[in-house]
């Protein structure tokens, strides 16, 4: 029986720079006989991991069903003796395919245990391990607020946020746990800031027993997060007015631009808790029953909780306009290459970024002209 590692996060634990480091070792990898095989093909998804077979057994319709299939006989006929699958979608998902209301808590507890079960069954032919990363609960929740503030049309507050059902099951760590190693014999459970301090890729080749390579040519793919007075104002922002994709990835973009981090750091750290004993609170309920809540030390903190005015709105809707203006070229260059928000203008493929900006930079100095 093929060994299969199954990496299902957790959300915000580095799985996308992970996942663009796996693919770009794939042909390595596949040399020391371990696959990693992304599904995009069959099942959609992003290209270098395998979203898709996730979102397909959430799904499970008859198409899925059908290149499901097919891909698990791909699996099963590589003559790799490891088989690497990481999709951190298998964290969250439940069952969409009896069309149940997933807003209501309980019955997400029978959908998302249903979902489950059909990812055992699914893996079954494979002696299946489950590889999951967690991380201290008060930075999972702030990291995952501001992600969703930025990548969706969400415009909830905070406390609002974390206790919206469905959602207070992602902060339930040992729930989320007891569940996998329900279907599961063997679950692997690591702590995201242990593997920093190692190198994450370098703690996951270690924790997997994976060849390292000396050096891959991959991209740097870590995420960061934008200012907690960023997230405010862009979620202000949303709550004005209904910004398209194109305009809520301008603000995104600006919030972790140069002019954007100096105008929404602040002099001290700052967080969404009212104060010091309800981010706590929040920490010590999330870890209740965990057997590997010594992962973290829980002391009380020095974060202020983060103000914002109406004053601030209106400076950084102001800065957020001169700076599109200033920067348009660029920022039409950038969304023609498809570039994400989160990836500094180093990382983008220069020779085109600089031939596109100025490209952009005449049409728009052209277009000014006529204007007049």
């Amino acid at each position: 029986m093929k060994r299969l590692i199954l990496h299902v996060g957790t959300h915000k634990t580095g799985t996308t720079a992970i996942q663009h480091f796996l693919y770009a070792d794939r042909a390595r990898l596949a040399q020391a006989g371990v696959l990693y095989a992304p599904c995009n093909d069959l099942l959609g998804g992003v290209r270098y991991a395998q979203h898709g077979v996730a979102h397909a057994l959430s799904r499970y319709d008859a198409a899925d069903r059908e290149a499901l299939e097919t891909y698990r006989g791909r699996l099963l006929d590589t003559p790799a003796d490891t088989i690497l699958i990481s999709a951190e979608p298998f964290y969250r998902h439940f069952d969409q395919s009896s069309g149940g209301d997933q807003n209501a808590h309980a019955c997400f507890s029978d959908l998302r245990a249903a979902y489950l079960d059909r990812v055992a069954e699914y893996f079954a032919p494979f002696q299946t391990e489950v590889s999951i990363y967690f991380r201290r609960p008060d930075h999972y929740a702030t990291s995952l607020y501001k992600e969703n503030i930025t990548s969706t049309n969400l415009t909830e507050k905070f406390d609002t946020y974390l206790t919206s059902s469905p959602r207070t099951s992602l902060f339930r760590y040992q729930d989320r746990l007891a569940e996998l190693q329900k279907r599961f014999e063997k679950v692997a459970v690591h702590s995201f800031e242990e593997a920093c301090k190692i190198g994450l890729v370098d703690a996951f080749y270690e924790h997997h027993g994976l060849p390292r390579p000396e050096a891959v040519d991959a991209p740097d793919a870590m995420r960061s997060g934008i200012p907690e007075r960023a997230t405010l104002w862009l979620v202000r922002s949303k709550q004005a007015t209904a910004l398209d994709v194109r305009d809520r990835e301008r603000r995104w973009t600006f919030a972790l631009s140069d002019d954007g981090q100096q105008l929404f750091q602040s002099a001290h750290k700052e967080m969404f808790w009212q104060d010091d004993a309800a981010r706590l609170a929040f920490v010590k309920q999330s870890l209740d029953g965990f057997a590997y809540r010594d992962f973290w030390t829980l002391n009380a903190g020095t974060a202020q909780p983060v103000q914002w005015s109406d004053e601030d709105q209106e400076r950084a809707n102001r800065a957020f306009e001169d700076w599109a203006e200033r920067n348009a070229a660029q920022l039409h260059a950038r969304e023609t290459q498809g570039v994400s928000p989160y990836m500094v203008d180093a990382k983008v493929a220069p020779e085109r970024g600089a031939v596109l900006t100025a490209l952009f930079g005449l049409l728009s100095r052209f277009s000014g002209r006529r204007s007049r």
